[in-house]
């Protein structure tokens, strides 16, 4: 903050000394002022218990004053308090004013915004009172656009501070109240106004101004309570899918495909986010987020999506939002309109499109329709599950019923030590699985199936639906199958725990069995492999939050 000028600590002092024979000592020489005119300012101030506050210097300054560059002499005017308390400022241009008054002594101060000056007139304020200052906190990290001969101010004031790289920039002895303006200069000229709403100033507190240079931010509540997605568990790592469209987002406030946007937890952490879909023409967006923590039965949690800084060109952001670390082996969200559809994963396997597939919509942005039974994605020998857990699923669409693959690593047919595993509908529409390093028959050591409930099957061809099971190698009973978020698990045949390292040399592919057989007929969209053994509640908030009617997100008004 710029020190006090020489002049109005010596008019302090004369003021003390002479008070009995002289009760205000003035320098009226704002810009343009003359004695001609009888306008002007009059007011007092008073301390906090309500007793005149005397010899209180008060510094009159036009609402735009910048302390770096006004810098003449006739820019400032002060004066003293007498014994009442009271100031006055006379003939003074008409315009609009700041005062702020400051008891150096004891640390206090206040801030009166907007004061209207007319030609012919004498404007009295209210009395204010004198209170402990506070401080506003900033930092313009990684910025680039941001150099040393950046500096941020409060207008009106002689409070400024200048920018120094990986350095947070604090404001001190702010007078307390409501503060709406503390403006980044740039070397270049260029002023921004870094706060996104009113902050309120307190006493002896500091405030921080979080990412100043994004205008927007929205909050969105995680509703796991009774009257949300009903989830009464705690879940880890877990990936929110926000969907921003023209009810929710304006797509002109952020730079093309988004690159200024990114997203914070509760814990002011910013998160991994993955950008799905970004399509300006239509508003619409689809937004991957791992949440570290999503707590069961709760209303209260929520992140906070950032956006509205032109000066991004490339946000550093993790894109990796299921990675191997959090349990995902493989995600494709089959978006693609190319011949190569691409793992979101961190291993980044790349697929092949055979046969009639082609984009179409899906339930997350866009899908992958198959019209043929010569149609799949192959990916390669990459998903031999070994001795690990397993959780499979997929959004689909059927077009025909009976016999399909959904994704397998199988050419299907009776168990063998090379039969690896299968995601699909059986004979009779009902959801199974299979895998096998062992045996002849399905009862065997080393063969297991399991299968969903005949009367709880997809048969209908015009709705979407999410698929899942999971596989716990310690046991059937952690074998699950869910249609749409329910658990609808049948009966087992065989025993997972007697299944060796599932391993074959045979091509992951979506879409049918690795030697073309069984193909799936309709629409697939979002095809996730996890190593690990996901909870009934993490398969459900799934369907919850990715669904079209999604209980779980609430969106907060916007703030500015």
């Amino acid at each position: 903050m710029k020190p006090f000028t020489t002049f109005p600590l010596l008019c302090y002092f004369l003021c003390a000394c002479i008070l009995p024979y002289l009760t205000v000592c003035t320098d009226n020489n704002l810009a343009g002022a003359t004695t001609e005119t009888t306008n002007g300012i009059v007011g007092s101030i008073y301390n906090s218990d309500n007793t005149p506050a005397p010899y209180t210097i008060v510094t009159l300054r036009t609402n735009d004053h910048n302390p770096v560059t006004d810098t003449s002499t006739n820019s400032t005017t002060t004066d003293t308090t007498n014994s009442h308390g009271e100031f006055t400022f006379r003939n003074i241009n008409p315009g609009t004013y700041t005062i702020l008054a400051r008891d150096s002594t004891a640390s206090k101060g206040t801030l009166i915004r907007n004061i209207a000056v007319n030609k012919d007139s004498l404007t009295t304020l209210h009395p204010v009172n004198l209170d402990k200052t506070g401080s506003v906190s900033t930092s313009f990290k990684k910025q680039s656009s941001i150099t040393p001969e950046s500096y941020i101010y409060i207008p009106g004031t002689d409070i400024y501070a200048f920018v120094e790289a990986e350095v947070d920039v604090i404001l001190d002895e702010i007078p307390t109240g409501s503060l709406h303006e503390v403006i980044l200069s740039r070397a270049d000229g260029k002023k921004t106004n870094i706060l996104q709403k009113e902050i309120i100033i307190q006493a002896e507190q500091t405030i921080f101004i979080d990412n100043p240079l994004w205008k927007y931010k929205r909050k969105i509540t995680l509703n796991t309570s009774s009257s949300g997605a009903s989830i009464t568990s705690d879940l880890y790592s877990f990936p929110v899918l926000i969907r921003l469209n023209s009810t929710n987002f304006n797509f002109s406030q952020t730079q093309p495909g988004g690159t200024d946007l990114f997203v914070k937890g509760n814990n002011g952490k910013v998160l991994d986010a993955e950008i799905e879909r970004w399509d300006t023409h239509t508003s619409q967006a689809e937004i991957w987020v791992n949440v570290d923590t999503i707590y069961g039965n709760n209303a209260d949690q929520s992140i906070t999506i950032y956006w509205g800084n032109p000066e991004v060109t490339s946000l550093t952001r993790n894109n990796i939002v299921f990675d191997s670390s959090y349990g995902f082996h493989t995600v494709w969200h089959l978006s693609e309109s190319s011949d190569t559809v691409h793992d979101a994963g961190s291993h980044g396997f790349k697929g092949v499109r055979y046969g009639p597939v082609r984009q179409c919509p899906g339930i997350i942005g866009n899908g992958q329709i198959f019209t043929d039974t010569s149609a799949w994605f192959e990916m390669g020998n990459i998903s031999n599950a070994g001795t690990n857990d397993l959780t499979l699923s997929a959004w689909l669409k059927r077009d025909t019923i009976g016999l399909q693959t959904i994704f397998a690593q199988s050419n299907g047919g009776k168990p063998s030590p090379t039969y690896g595993w299968s995601f699909s509908f059986d004979i009779v529409d009902n959801i199974h699985f299979f895998a096998a390093t062992a045996g002849s028959s399905w009862s065997d050591n080393g063969a297991f199936g399991f299968w969903g409930k005949s009367e709880l099957k997809i048969t209908d061809t015009t709705a979407w639906h999410y698929v899942a099971v999971v596989i716990k190698r310690s046991g059937n009973e952690g074998c699950r199958v869910y249609i749409d978020g329910v658990d609808v698990t049948d009966n087992y045949e065989g025993s997972i725990s007697g299944v060796g390292s599932i391993s074959n040399q045979l091509p992951f592919r979506i879409g049918s069995e690795s030697d073309s057989q069984y193909s799936f007929i309709g629409s697939i969209d979002e095809c996730i492999i996890s190593y690990e053994a996901r909870s009934q509640s993490w398969i459900k908030l799934c369907f919850i939050n990715q669904g079209a009617d999604d209980k779980f997100l609430i969106f907060e008004p916007i703030q500015f």
